[in-house]
């Protein structure tokens, strides 16, 4: 998994809500250009990591689970 999806993935947990691109955006630091974010989102998307909604993104709750655990384990 790249870095950017690791990135994606840990901020879709922090949130917990369903979120759109312009929020992933803004959490993520350092900042990042919406264009550099479409292709790990497609990415986790198609592998069923993440899911899609009306211009919104989240995760299946148990995936939440397993990357918040990770999170509190690596004490970020």
């Amino acid at each position: 998994m790249s870095e950017m999806e690791k990135q994606v993935m840990y901020w879709l947990a922090i949130n917990r809500e369903q979120i759109s691109i312009t929020e992933l955006q803004e959490d993520i630091v350092p900042k990042v250009l919406i264009a550099n974010l479409q292709s790990p989102l497609l990415s986790l998307t198609g592998r069923s990591l993440i899911l899609q909604g009306i211009g919104v993104f989240t995760q299946h709750p148990v995936i939440m689970e397993y990357v918040t655990d990770r999170l509190i384990k690596l004490d970020l």
